[in-house]
């Protein structure tokens, strides 16, 4: 498992100072790819050179509570399944 530290900023929040919910995936897309590069995988090389990424197929989100500008969020990610690629 590979943990994520990031602060909500103003720009993350909407009027009420709560993080909009699109904006928790902003914060996992990152994590993940903090979790790509923990296994040594260069992403830039690997699109630049052999015209390959990874793809995220499905997100679903169930929100428990809201975080607040200025929090500090730890975001978890782990490996859970790994299939060959399909078209």
């Amino acid at each position: 498992m590979v943990q994520y530290n990031c602060e909500v900023f103003y720009e993350d929040t909407d009027m009420g100072g709560r993080v909009y919910h699109a904006n928790y995936l902003k914060f996992i897309e990152r994590a993940r790819s903090k979790f790509i590069d923990s296994l040594n995988v260069d992403q830039r090389l690997l699109l630049l050179e052999e015209k390959k990424f990874f793809i995220v197929k499905n997100i679903t989100a169930d929100y428990q509570s809201p975080a607040y500008f200025g929090d500090k969020l730890i975001v978890c990610t782990n490996l859970v399944e790994l299939k060959r690629a399909s078209m």
